[in-house]
């Protein structure tokens, strides 16, 4: 049952639904109340002022309307603000999908007969569609010779190089391992000495995706001459990303004014547009594989050695940049005014959202 008289009651701030709307005044005289969160403004019946309409509070919301001034005299209310409009999607780099044949590993020491060596691992193949992965290096061969003999020299197999993760998405293939090798002739030689195969490099990663790791060097151990360990190989660099993010929402339009008594009054204003919302977050680069380890080396009578040198790291991939901002949204509509009452200005409308952050760079691959 409505009151004959007295104001109608505020929103609350923290109200939400229906309790967001402002009470209606009194039957004979009385102002509408304020809406909140959104809510529109309480009327006026016969004489009073309309209450203005709640500013949004959530992105995507418009701005409450405000409510009108009473039948015979009073002023609208004005609308509220618009809600700020939604973030835009940030950038997505492709989907894994797979991966790519492994390259072999090398078999057969003592292939090469100068100086004994082993055979090399097989490359990774490269991936063939979107998404897939580059396949692993095989592993380069190694082994030991021993007992009495003509062969001084002993050198492991290289490992493979990592295949190279598709172009439009996919992560490089890891390089396989050096082989390992032990020269232990008797008599020891001078002149004896093993060598251990280096490790292969790291494939690279196709867009927003990361690069493979290097393979390790191979050990070493000769017993009467120099140890040198196979080199660690590089890491395949990160693939920079193309995603950028999406295009912000537009801002949310303002409240419309209320209007105004018919005998008197000025009608409510328009509630100001909401703001555009932010652009999305660009898609991450890849990360730059990390570089394999060097070769350890040990002599075991002479104890002359030179340890492997570990592979460097990948770049990482650079990341997307962001997306635009969204347009501000609409003002509302002022309300129409009384007998010689003026109508309400309409809103103005909101400001243009900021351009999203720029996706980040993947980080380098460490030193091995």
């Amino acid at each position: 049952m409505f009151g004959l008289f007295g104001d109608g009651a505020n929103a609350a701030a923290d109200c939400v639904g229906l309790a967001c709307n402002g009470g209606n005044g009194g039957l004979f005289f009385g102002n509408g109340g304020n809406g909140a969160n959104g809510g529109s403004g309480g009327s006026a019946f016969f004489v009073g002022n309309g209450g203005a309409g709640g500013n949004a509070v959530l992105a995507g919301q418009v701005g409450g309307n405000g409510g009108n001034g009473g039948l015979l005299f009073g002023n609208g209310g004005m609308g509220g603000q618009g809600g700020t409009g939604l973030t835009g999607a940030p950038g997505v780099n492709p989907s894994p999908n797979g991966k790519a044949a492994d390259g072999p590993a090398g078999n057969c020491l003592g292939c090469i007969q100068v100086p004994y060596s082993g055979s090399p691992g097989g490359d990774g193949k490269d991936g063939a569609m979107a998404g897939q992965a580059g396949g692993d290096g095989g592993g380069g061969a190694g082994g030991s010779i021993g007992g009495s003999g003509a062969v001084l020299e002993i050198v492991g197999g290289n490992g493979g190089n990592g295949g190279a993760g598709n172009a439009a998405g996919g992560a490089g293939g890891n390089g396989g391992s050096g082989g390992t090798v032990s020269n232990s002739l008797s008599p020891a030689a001078n002149g004896d000495y093993a060598t251990g195969g280096n490790g292969g490099a790291g494939g690279a990663g196709g867009v927003g995706s990361n690069g493979g790791n290097g393979g390790m060097g191979g050990n070493a151990t000769s017993t009467g001459g120099p140890a040198t360990g196979g080199n660690g190989g590089k890491g395949g660099d990160g693939g920079d990303a193309t995603a950028p993010g999406g295009i912000g929402g537009t801002g949310m339009p303002g409240g419309n004014g209320g209007r105004a008594g018919l005998l008197g009054g000025v009608g409510g204003a328009g509630g100001t547009g909401g703001t555009g919302g932010t652009g999305g977050t660009g898609a991450s680069g890849g990360n730059g594989g990390d570089g394999g380890s060097g070769g350890v080396a040990t002599g075991v009578t002479t104890g002359v050695t030179t340890q492997g040198t570990g592979g460097t790291g990948g770049i990482g991939g650079t990341g997307a940049p962001g997306g635009p901002g969204g347009a501000g949204g609409t003002g509302g509509t002022g309300g129409a005014g009384g007998l010689g009452g003026q109508s309400g200005k309409p809103g103005t409308g909101g400001a243009v959202g900021g351009t999203g952050s720029a996706g980040a760079d993947g980080s380098n691959g460490s030193h091995g």
